[in-house]
């Protein structure tokens, strides 16, 4: 199956597609869980609900799923494609930040800040 971009979705109402980004949100409500999956070009609530629920924010997802239209009081003018959702039927999760973070998150600048506090020191002088 060939890959689907994110904004691409509303054109292809009831078909399956292929989707792969990173997980921008996750909202597990019991029975089910929406993931907000984000590529290049935009981001598209994703419906999981008996596959692997253990993913979590900036984890890499590859998604096979059919795309439907969201309930009219559900659509979120927003974003673009917010007047369609993705019901996932498999989840791969292709890199765990979680597990994969420390490494990278010890690494530091060589002006000893930490790079994930390089922004936020950029930004704000006062940290």
């Amino acid at each position: 199956m060939e890959r689907t971009l994110v904004i691409d979705t509303p054109k292809k109402v009831g078909k399956k597609v292929l989707l792969q980004g990173f997980v921008s949100a996750v909202r597990d409500h019991g029975k089910i869980t929406f993931l907000d999956l984000s590529d290049r070009t935009s981001s598209i609530q994703t419906i999981v609900s008996d596959l692997k629920k253990d993913v979590s924010f900036g984890d890499i997802v590859e998604i096979v799923g059919t795309v439907r239209r969201r309930p009219p009081k559900m659509v979120n003018n927003r974003i673009l494609t917010g007047s369609v959702e993705l019901e996932a039927d498999s989840l791969i999760c292709c890199w765990d930040c979680a597990s994969n973070y420390a490494s990278f998150g010890a690494w530091k600048h060589k002006r000893g800040i930490p790079v994930s506090a390089r922004y936020a020191k950029s930004r704000y002088q006062n940290i």
